[in-house]
This record gives structure tokens, sequence and C-alpha cells, in this order.
């Protein structure tokens, strides 16, 4: 399994953290076919490092988070 990290302010709620993330998962797989899970507030898991490297892509253009691989 391949990871990456969404990196938030600090002065981010977890509460919010955890509703972003989603909202990410939700838009990867309607607007570009990416299927994930959320492990975490602010984690994102996929099958292949090949979605999540098109993942990191598609979201490092927000500027709610930056992406980190793990």
């Amino acid at each position: 399994m391949y990871k990456l990290r969404l990196v938030y302010d600090s002065s981010y709620s977890y509460v919010y953290k955890d509703s972003v993330t989603h909202v990410a998962t939700i838009d990867l797989y309607i607007k570009h076919k990416i299927e994930c899970a959320q492990c975490a507030c602010d984690e994102l898991l996929f099958d292949t490092d090949s979605a999540r490297m098109l993942a990191v892509l598609k979201l490092s253009s927000s500027n709610n988070y930056t992406v980190e691989l793990l």
C-alpha cells in the first residue's frame, strides 16, 4: 500500500482536516477515476504507486494543504 499526507497549517482543527481530506478522496475518484481510502484525518492510501503519483499531481494545486509522500 502507498500513502500520502496532506499537510495542513497547524491552526486547522481535526474536523477541518478530516473533512477536506474526505473531499479530496471524492474529487480524486469523480474527476480522475483514482481510487483511494482515507486512513487518517490527513492521510490517503492507494493500491498502486502510479495512482499515488497521479494523485500528488492532481492535489498539489490546492491552497488548503501541501502534499507529502509517505
